[in-house]
């Protein structure tokens, strides 16, 4: 790897003038992804996605996009602060230091991509609690349990919890998160979007789910546990950026490619910028049963 950043050559431009860093770094694509196990899905052009018959018009009763933070579990629930965090391995500092974007930094991203459209956080705040008062508490002692309640402005949704496939976390359904976010959407809304730390997932074959959007309902439920740098240690992330790099190392050098010289900073900012864990299985996600007549998650 050192000598990949420190002194190598790459060749970053063809024999007929093409960048040859246009379209690279290519998916990373692990086994099992859905994409290694059918490459040749027909893709949305830009054109198909903008004929989308099925589309949410911004009107002037309809015109503002909702951000919902994430709900704070209350004192009775307050375990359920650890299901956020990765559970199946060390606790080390890298992770101690990893903190999930705040509903404000999501509000101003939110804003710069859909330019011009006003982005809100929800007023309302929304809590985890108990979900059967008649339950015994839920202490040390039990800290598993299989459902919990989503408290909103006017009533509490029941919401299913499990163990992850992977051990990983404690998860929440995302189809009870869908329907508590469709119950509080604001009259105004040309779109929710409900943020969760927790892990969650959508039915019982599931691993887990990174988010889904509901186009025809107006809702989102966006979950920011995959997206935790720690995970990328337990794929090999640097393993894989390394081989990748060494690929078209070779590959410029069979095709005599003209070199020119890439600098450190450069490759560090490619490695960076690689997908993650989180990022390749939430492609996975984006094809998948739909509610309503209901959009993918990029039409909302």
């Amino acid at each position: 790897m050192a000598s990949i950043l420190e002194g190598d050559s790459l060749d970053l431009q063809t024999a007929d003038g093409d960048d040859a860093f246009a379209s690279w770094p290519a998916p990373l694509v692990l086994p099992g992804d859905d994409l290694a196990l059918d490459p040749y899905y027909p893709p949305q052009s830009l054109q198909q996605w903008q004929h989308e018959e099925h589309r949410n018009e911004v009107t002037s009763r309809k015109n503002v996009i909702y951000v919902a933070a994430c709900p704070e579990p209350k004192p009775e629930v307050d375990f359920m602060r650890k299901w956020t965090q990765p559970q199946q391995q060390p606790l080390g500092d890298r992770q101690q230091s990893v903190k999930p974007p705040q509903a404000q930094d999501v509000i101003e991203y939110v804003a710069a991509f859909y330019h011009g459209l006003s982005v809100k956080l929800l007023p309302s705040r929304l809590s985890f609690t108990k979900w059967d008062d008649s339950d015994p508490e839920h202490g040390i002692e039990f800290e598993a349990p299989d459902y919990v309640g989503l408290r909103t402005a006017t009533e509490c949704v029941r919401i299913r919890a499990r163990t992850s496939v992977d051990g990983l976390f404690h998860q929440l359904n995302l189809d009870d998160l869908l329907d508590a976010a469709i119950a509080i959407l604001p009259s105004d809304a040309y779109a929710l979007l409900l943020l969760v730390d927790h892990d969650i997932y959508e039915n019982d074959d599931d691993d887990f789910a990174c988010g889904r959007a509901y186009g025809g309902s107006r809702v989102a439920v966006v979950s920011s546990a995959r997206y935790n740098p720690v995970l990328d240690d337990r794929e090999d992330l640097q393993c894989l950026c390394v081989e990748s790099i060494q690929t078209v190392r070779k590959e410029a050098k069979d095709k005599q490619i003209k070199p020119r010289p890439i600098r450190r900073f450069f490759v560090l900012d490619l490695l960076k910028r690689s997908p993650t864990y989180a990022g390749r299985r939430l492609c996975a996600q984006s094809h998948g049963p739909r509610r309503d007549s209901l959009i993918n998650h990029d039409s909302v």
